[in-house]
């Protein structure tokens, strides 16, 4: 089983090696498409060379080369050794760097199909909602009182008093509705 993301140097290389100096060891992760664990854990314990700040890929690259030349597999030396607990360790490691690549690639997924449109961020959405809500409870707030002028005085006065009383009934229902995945009316659209 030969991967790129091993314990100890890698089995397999990529075809275009990194080159230049980078200061950490998530740099050097990114670089070589592995994990951070994996250079903490493996790498740095196995003699990579460099220090904080000036991680040469080019040397590390390098040293790579050497070392899966001394150990080629990791996966089949620990089988044929039966070293059962290292490999089951190993194998907790491939499993656990092959769920966090999953979720960056979906992360990255989602922040592009943003970015192109065809998602919006909910955010957004709740916050637009919300001003959207606020700006039509002002007006419904004022509606009783812009009708009254309309009217004779006293049935303007019965009505503005009728009609805040509505408007509030209203706003209240709408404050205190919740929506939910269970309901077979989710936007209240039948009566609440």
């Amino acid at each position: 089983m030969a991967t790129a993301d091993t314990a100890g140097p890698p089995a397999t290389l990529p075809s275009e090696e990194p080159a230049g100096t980078v200061a950490t060891l998530g740099a050097v992760a990114q670089a070589f498409g592995v994990s951070l664990h994996t250079v903490k854990k493996d790498w740095r314990p196995g003699g990579m060379p460099g220090a904080h700040g000036t991680y040469d890929l080019a040397e590390i690259a390098e040293w790579r080369k050497l070392a899966q030349r001394r150990n080629p597999d990791p996966a089949a030396q620990l089988a044929a050794g039966g070293g059962t607990k290292q490999l089951a360790e190993f194998e907790q490691r491939l499993k656990a760097d092959v769920r966090i690549r999953e979720a960056e690639a979906a992360k990255r997924e989602r922040l592009n199909r943003i970015a192109e449109g065809q998602m919006i961020d909910r955010a957004l959405i709740e916050r637009l909602w919300a001003e959207q809500v606020i700006a039509a409870r002002e007006r419904f707030k004022r509606l009783p009182r812009t009708m009254m002028p309309r009217f004779p005085r006293k049935l303007a006065q019965d009505l503005c008093a009728e009609l805040d009383r509505e408007v509030d009934s209203i706003l209240n229902d709408l404050a205190e509705w919740r929506p939910s995945l269970e309901d077979d009316d989710p936007l209240g659209e039948n009566g609440g």
